[in-house]
């Protein structure tokens, strides 16, 4: 594989991982919404088999995480609940299915990370992307409320709780301002002040007082 592939493939894998992660696969939509979960589930074993795939091809060497003592503790407190209350078998297994799929995402990104295969500056591009998804869906429930003359709405874009999107914003904003900080160029500085601006007016209209602590 050459050097360039071999430096493109990680950032590829992760920015389809988390598109699909923001947009669908581990949001309210694609948990809950009965016509959409068990494609959501395809989509997650596309992405585990192209990330077992790319892994094997860059020859990764697998890296014990710094987590692991914490996924086996919540693993098993998992386990007692679903002992303790086996009459909530089904609402648990829909719980299993939303942590594994966020595990999935950490195990894949800590081993990107770990193996030098992603770069600081790819990471953070990668979760901006996602995070500009995010505020697409946000920004046109804000629009599409005002034009209606319904007043200003609490946004939740694709997460189906304004307090949940306020968190994610919390994020991207200073990542945003990051990259703003780092420009040299005029437009590109026009660009991510944009950025900056339009996640922290979203901020604002989710009325999220933990967000905007945050």
């Amino acid at each position: 594989m050459s050097a360039s592939l071999r430096a493109l493939a990680p950032r590829l894998l992760l920015g389809a991982a988390l598109v699909y992660f923001v947009a669908i696969g581990a949001t309210y939509n694609g948990i809950l919404d009965v016509d959409q979960r068990l494609r959501s589930l395809d989509v997650l074993l596309a992405l585990t088999l192209i990330w077992l795939g790319a892994r094997a091809a860059l020859r990764w060497r697998w890296q014990a995480t710094p987590l692991g003592l914490a996924f086996a503790v919540w693993a098993l407190v998992f386990a007692l609940s679903l002992a303790a209350n086996p009459e909530q078998a089904r609402r648990s297994a829909m719980a299993l299915w939303y942590m594994g799929a966020y595990l999935l995402l950490l195990l894949a990104l800590f081993d990107a990370c770990a193996n030098r295969g992603l770069s600081r500056g790819a990471l953070v591009d990668t979760l901006l992307f996602a995070g500009l998804i995010l505020m697409l869906f946000g920004g046109v429930q804000v629009l599409s409320a005002l034009r209606a003359g319904q007043g200003l709405p609490r946004p939740v874009s694709v997460l189906g709780n304004a307090n949940t999107f306020a968190a994610a914003l919390v994020l991207l904003a200073p990542l945003a301002l990051a990259r703003l900080w780092a420009q040299r160029t005029r437009a590109l500085r026009l660009l991510w002040a944009g950025y900056l601006l339009a996640a922290l007016a979203l901020l604002l209209a989710t009325f999220s007082r933990g967000g905007w602590l945050g």
